[in-house]
């Protein structure tokens, strides 16, 4: 937020709320968190601005409260043999690493670990082309989506087995732009969400230059959840997908090298943080993300989730994904 004053002021955080994160950069102040709510109930604090010298009487609290999460996933268990030789991977155990080498581990290749310790996504792969992909993979503590020659990826999210009824959500996640190591920024910035099961998108929200919109009048989208799971099932796509929104990456929304080479600073932008509300999401309902453009997911043959075929506007559509929290509204 941007704090305007006709006198200097200070910012006095809430001691007792150490989930609270409170910084100031001139007038503006940023509040948030990184740590996930499972608390079973929501929590609040106070944050309070005041003024300095003589002014030191004049204050105005701001009241933060972050809801309980029913779901949350940091893919903290998703992980892959690191190349610790490589460019910018000198400390491969913080929460996320810009690196590049031999560290992609495809979603049907994961090694014993991570497929014990998967709560439940799935991806598929393309009907022309059974042998390739998917093109989802795992990194250090989350998923990278995409290759350099044109191939989209895709993922879908657990059910979540403790919803009782229909229940309306805030499904939330971070979604950035995939930046070369010589911090070259893909032009390939479009994804897509939807729905498998019961639910109703409602409300789509982007911050800064990044953008969203409930799509309409689309053709369906076929998918199948089961298509091609960890263990590498080939199948074919059978259930079709019509609730869907289209989200944009902003300019701010992809690692930089330069700034942030140990890739924590990201998931800290607003830009690489979307959200949607879901009316009417049950015990039943899986969220899709499919990282390719609209040319790509409109094809009615299904034939689009490997985009060699050349019907992709964009050289590469690599994304990378994290933080998938739903929050009942």
């Amino acid at each position: 937020m941007i704090v305007t004053a006709n006198y200097d002021w200070e910012v006095v955080p809430d001691q007792t709320a150490t989930w609270l994160s409170v910084e100031r950069n001139e007038n503006k102040l940023t509040i948030g968190t990184d740590e996930p709510n499972h608390s079973g109930a929501e929590r609040t604090a106070t944050v309070i601005i005041r003024g300095t010298g003589e002014n030191a009487t004049i204050t105005t609290p701001i009241t933060v409260t972050q809801l309980d999460a029913i779901f949350f996933d940091d893919f903290g268990w998703c992980f892959t043999p690191m190349n610790t030789t490589a460019d910018f991977c000198d400390e491969p155990n913080l929460d996320a690493v810009v690196c590049w080498g031999d560290q992609n581990l495809r979603i049907d290749k994961w090694i014993d670990p991570v497929k014990s310790a998967n709560p439940g996504w799935t991806g598929v792969r393309g009907t022309k082309n059974k042998s390739a992909g998917p093109y989802t993979y795992s990194r250090h503590n989350y998923i990278l989506f995409g290759t350099s020659n044109k191939c989209a990826g895709n993922i879908c999210s657990p059910a979540i087995a403790s919803i009782e009824g229909a229940i309306n959500a805030t499904v939330s996640w971070s979604m950035a732009g995939f930046t070369s190591a010589k911090n070259a920024k893909e032009k390939g910035n479009e994804f897509w969400v939807s729905i498998l099961g019961p639910g109703r998108i409602t409300e789509v929200t982007a911050n800064g230059s990044s953008t969203a919109e409930v799509v309409t009048g689309l053709c369906t989208i076929p998918y199948n959840s089961t298509g091609n799971t960890p263990e590498g099932k080939a199948g074919v796509h059978d259930i079709d997908l019509t609730e869907a929104a289209r989200f944009y990456i902003g300019k701010d929304g992809y690692f930089d090298v330069d700034t942030d080479p140990t890739g924590l600073e990201v998931w800290k932008n607003p830009e690489s943080m979307f959200s949607m509300k879901v009316d009417g999401m049950t015990a039943e309902t899986r969220i899709v993300f499919i990282a390719c453009d609209a040319d790509n997911l409109t094809m009615e043959t299904g034939e689009g989730w490997d985009v060699r075929e050349g019907n992709s506007k964009y050289k590469s559509n690599r994304k990378l994904f994290d933080n998938f929290k739903v929050v009942e509204n």
